[in-house]
């Protein structure tokens, strides 16, 4: 064994001495960060508006820019510049008089010149006039540049004068602005200093483009930001603040030493020594005789002794809380029995017990038959009754070493030690049945309750988790049973070569249903009281390489991987195509089964479109089971009507071999009846059997329906079945299903 040394404990004032030397620590990083933050605060408020007086320089540039191009335009369509640019006169008085006392002229225009379409003055100077130091004799690019001067910045613009009638170049006009006094008529800077702005000393005398200008500012003029009085009180009022932090929190920790020494460390020494007295004497109820200025801690000394005092009692209710809602967690309250949470326990208990323990374990799984149909007729009080009973039925007749849940829904569990696999399915069929037995009429349900058992024993598995699954599968097998509804799963070589040779098939059956490749449909003739063709019922057949791959192995695929939709639509496909290849005779008809899913799911009135306009000349049946019935009455019920309405007839094929409800049959919209086979075959049973198939057939054709008989294979089931009543015949006796001929 590791011992582990523990840190020492530490008292409580040296805790305060770490605490006050952290703090201090803390305190100063705090102040040197307020200090640093302060000057990067400083920092970037002075970048911010050395950036802000840049682009306040760059919009006043432009905006003098601006006005000078529109003084400069607005000129250069003034009449009288068009007159001294076609026929000069006087153009010297005209320039120094006429245009500066125009209404085209600014107090900020520093010269004005007229220039020929060459790029020359329109008049060359004498030798003894000025020259202008703002507008040179011959024009030059660029157009629009800046003159720096030691304290003055100049914009000069040379402008096309156009001619009235064309588009050719009169002459140009030349045009220098003063920026300065440019300046002075707008409004105070709100960044810079107005006064400070000159141009900088690298460019002094220089000729610069105006967009060079606009563009960088900052590299040909000088200025001074405008200093806050405000923002300069502010930051001594921040640098006060700081040290008034650092001040306060020395005062602070000054006052925090005597306030923890006498206030907290004292009384907890005190409290310790307590505490240490109620460890050693655990049942013994102690006193304390002390007394604290702080209240909080007189009541933490009352509290602990009044904890000490009911310590016992709070132990014992918390250990009877425990055992009550462990239970009741475990418990399904409505029948009684322990829920699915009880039973993964358990199953973890065994699984780990399983390896000292050589006793064979039993599982059971027990399900009502069409539960939900009796949930939605007679609704969910009734169904909990049956779950009630169902429940007390099982308690009542396993053994008493059997552990029962409910699972969830209608479905319950059972756990129990067995000798054989023979003494499980005794206990099985002996609990089916007694649930069959069950006064379930009692509770105004008509129809016959049923219910399915599977089993499966720990000899057939490695792994106790394994049982739940192998008694789904049996359950499964023993709810599509007509007569075995008790069945315990085998996993023998025969289930695992039948296992193999679908898996084989499985790639062309799933390929088949997804493309249609290989998918023929066979029909078998169903006949009148004559023995005459009334119609054919289209059955589907796969072939692949010369192969026919039945219904058996279809559905198998089909139920396990959830395909009836997809088998669905590629029947309606084959047979529409029947219809259009016309191997159909005018007169007869096919009919052809539809899945519940696909009755359900599918928008069954553009699916059938097209087989749709063939109702007119062929009668097209379409046959559901009574499974359907039983799902969802009232859109099964909508489904069916739209069906009918567009020409279509509707069987209810299989009758008798589920849930055979007359109160069903009685609100559905069919048109025919199918009994199944194992009626048909009835009705040469004994007399009291035949009665009741003869009495059930009687009523459906006194309700007006059409009775179709299957499963006719002798002439004497085919006698039976006329005397029954029965409108129609199918069977081996009559024709075996085959492809329809070509060219029939």
């Amino acid at each position: 064994m590791i011992n582990v040394r523990l840190p020492k404990n530490i008292k409580a004032k040296w805790h305060m001495l770490v605490f006050l030397s952290v703090s201090l620590g803390v305190y100063l990083l705090m102040f040197g960060y307020l200090y640093s933050s302060a000057q990067s605060i400083k920092t970037q408020t002075t970048e911010q508006i050395e950036l802000l007086s840049e682009h306040e320089v760059r919009q006043y540039l432009s905006q003098f820019v601006e006005q000078a191009r529109t003084n400069a335009a607005a000129m250069a369509e003034w009449d009288e510049v068009h007159q001294q640019l076609n026929q000069s006169r006087y153009y010297f008085f005209w320039r120094n008089q006429r245009v500066t006392n125009s209404p085209y002229w600014r107090n900020y225009f520093n010269d004005f010149e007229l220039y020929s379409a060459k790029g020359s003055l329109l008049f060359m100077k004498g030798p003894n006039d000025p020259v202008s130091p703002y507008l040179a004799e011959q024009i030059a690019d660029p157009m629009s540049v800046f003159q720096f001067d030691r304290d003055d910045i100049h914009l000069r613009i040379f402008l096309p004068v156009m001619q009235r009638n064309g588009s050719e170049v009169s002459g140009y006009i030349g045009l220098s602005f003063n920026f300065m006094k440019w300046l002075q008529q707008r409004q105070q800077f709100q960044y810079i200093d107005k006064a400070s702005l000159h141009p900088a000393s690298v460019v002094e005398g220089d000729l610069v483009a105006s967009n060079y200008v606009l563009a960088s500012p900052g590299e040909y003029l000088t200025y001074q930001t405008i200093t806050s009085p405000v923002d300069n009180l502010l930051w001594a009022l921040i640098q006060d603040f700081i040290f008034y932090v650092l001040v306060y929190a020395v005062v602070v920790a000054i006052l925090f030493v005597a306030f923890f020494r006498f206030s907290l460390i004292n009384p907890l020494f005190h409290l310790t020594q307590y505490l240490a007295e109620l460890k050693k004497r655990p049942n013994a109820m102690i006193r304390p005789n002390r007394h604290y200025l702080v209240a909080e801690f007189e009541q933490l000394q009352e509290s602990l002794f009044k904890y000490n005092q009911a310590l016992h009692i709070t132990k014992q209710e918390l250990r009877d809380q425990h055992n009550y809602y462990s239970k009741q967690t475990r418990i399904d309250a409505l029948s009684g029995l322990l829920n699915r949470f009880a039973f993964d326990e358990l199953m973890q208990e065994l699984a780990e017990s399983s390896h000292s323990n050589n006793r064979t374990v039993g599982f059971i799984l027990v399900d009502c038959d069409y539960f939900k149909a009796i949930n939605d007729t007679y609704g969910l009080e009734v169904g909990d009754r049956v779950i009630q009973m169902a429940a007390q039925t099982m308690t009542d007749t396993l053994p008493d070493h059997a552990t029962i849940f409910r699972m969830g829904g209608d479905e319950f569990a059972a756990i129990l030690n067995i000798d054989t696999a023979e003494s499980l399915k005794s206990m099985a069929a002996t609990l089916l049945e007694t649930l069959n037995r069950q006064p379930f009429k009692e509770l105004g349900i008509q129809e016959r309750v049923s219910f399915s058992v599977g089993l499966s024993i720990s000899a057939q598995v490695q792994t106790l988790q394994h049982l739940l699954k192998n008694a789904d599968i049996a359950l499964y097998q023993a709810k599509h049973s007509l007569h075995d509804k008790v069945q315990l799963f085998v996993a023998d070589e025969l289930s695992a070569a039948h296992t193999l040779m679908s898996n084989k098939q499985i790639g062309v059956i799933v390929h088949a249903l997804q493309t249609g490749e290989g998918i023929e449909m066979h029909v078998q003739p169903v006949v009148d009281l004559d023995e005459r063709i009334h119609y054919f019922e289209a059955l589907i057949r796969i072939r692949k390489d010369g192969v026919l791959i039945f219904p058996g192995d279809i559905f198998n695929v089909v139920n396990h991987r959830h395909l009836d939709v997809d088998l669905d639509k590629q029947v309606i496909k084959a047979v529409t195509q029947l219809f259009v290849d016309g191997l159909v005779n005018k007169g007869l008809g096919l009919s052809f089964n539809l899945s519940p899913h696909s009755l359900l799911q599918l928008n069954l009135e553009r699916e059938l479109a097209e087989l749709a306009s063939f109702t007119q000349d062929y009668k097209i049946i379409v046959e559901i089971t009574e499974t359907s019935l039983v799902q969802n009455m009232e859109l099964v019920t909508l489904k069916l009507n739209a069906l009918r309405e567009i020409g279509f007839l509707v069987a209810l094929d299989d009758f008798g071999s589920g849930y055979s409800s007359i109160r069903y049959l009685a609100n559905m919209p069919v048109d025919i009846v199918k009994f199944d086979m194992t009626l048909t075959r009835a009705l040469e049973l004994d007399e009291k059997t035949r009665g009741i198939v003869q009495a059930t057939a009687k009523m459906i054709r006194e309700a007006g329906y059409q009775l179709v008989m299957e499963g006719i294979e002798t002439p004497s089931q085919f006698t039976a079945a006329q005397q029954a009543g029965a409108t129609a015949f199918q069977g081996y006796l009559f024709g075996k299903p085959l492809p329809l001929p070509r060219g029939d």
